[in-house]
């Protein structure tokens, strides 16, 4: 049996914010990473969407003019700014 991504991760990393799109997507993924990443106390935020109320893509966050990119926008904002000096 191979190694996954989730035989890399240590406490050691920096902060992580993961999103993805719900359609066509790698969103199950990113969720189950998620959880690993916070399994190991790596300090982890998200922003994943209900697929009946904002049906996305990937890459959905370049699309500045629709309301799932305009929130992760603000969170990435945030993100950076609570994370900057870790």
């Amino acid at each position: 049996m191979g190694l996954t991504a989730s035989d890399y991760l240590t406490a050691n990393l920096p902060a992580i914010y993961l999103t993805d799109g719900n359609t066509a997507s790698f969103e199950q993924q990113a969720r189950q990473l998620a959880i690993e990443l916070k399994k190991r106390s790596v300090p982890t935020t998200t922003r994943f969407f209900d697929q009946a109320t904002y049906p996305t893509g990937h890459e959905y966050q370049f699309l500045l003019k629709i309301v799932p990119a305009q929130l992760t926008f603000k969170d990435t904002l945030h993100f950076l700014e609570e994370n900057r000096t870790r």
